[in-house]
């Protein structure tokens, strides 16, 4: 009997260790998880959002797989306002700016839907000289001469000025 008292006592005096709050998208490297739940995981823990954003747009921008560069432009097809949409446009804009064969590479890995959630949804934040530069080189790409004609269309239309 003595010994049930002690362990109990035992277990009275260990302190109880607290269980973390159960979060979404743990690991940097699961940006698909971010696609799925952004507006969820901004909500939960927006500074754990921007790492798992820098961590892919990061390697999206060095553009040594094009599936980097597809699953970065994935976003697009997410769930993102504010903050969130305005580092989306910049590091895509980047990416084709500097680097336009990666970037089409890598929408052309997009579903069809995807693309046009991306065209539908782009507007340039900066001047759009050089984007519209890095489009009407894109379009002579028979690869790829379609989809930078209607991004071409997008960023000259009235919804971006």
């Amino acid at each position: 009997m003595r010994f049930l008292y002690y362990f109990l006592l035992i277990l009275l005096i260990q302190p109880i260790p607290a269980f973390p709050a159960s979060s979404t998208c743990l690991e940097v490297s699961d940006y698909e998880c971010l696609v799925k739940n952004s507006q969820q995981v901004y909500q939960e823990d927006s500074e754990q959002w921007w790492k798992i954003y820098h961590h892919t747009a990061a390697k999206a921008k060095k553009c040594e797989n094009f599936n980097d560069v597809t699953l970065f432009l994935r976003l697009w097809s997410g769930s993102t306002d504010g903050e969130m949409a305005e580092g989306l446009v910049s590091d895509t804009e980047e990416i084709l700016i500097k680097n336009s064969p990666c970037f089409f590479e890598g929408l052309l890995g997009l579903s069809k839907q995807e693309i046009a959630v991306l065209i539908t949804h782009y507007c340039p934040l900066t001047e759009p000289e050089p984007i519209v530069k890095a489009l009407k080189q894109a379009m002579e790409n028979a690869r790829y001469g379609h989809i930078a004609e209607q991004l071409l269309h997008q960023v000259e239309g009235e919804q971006c000025k």
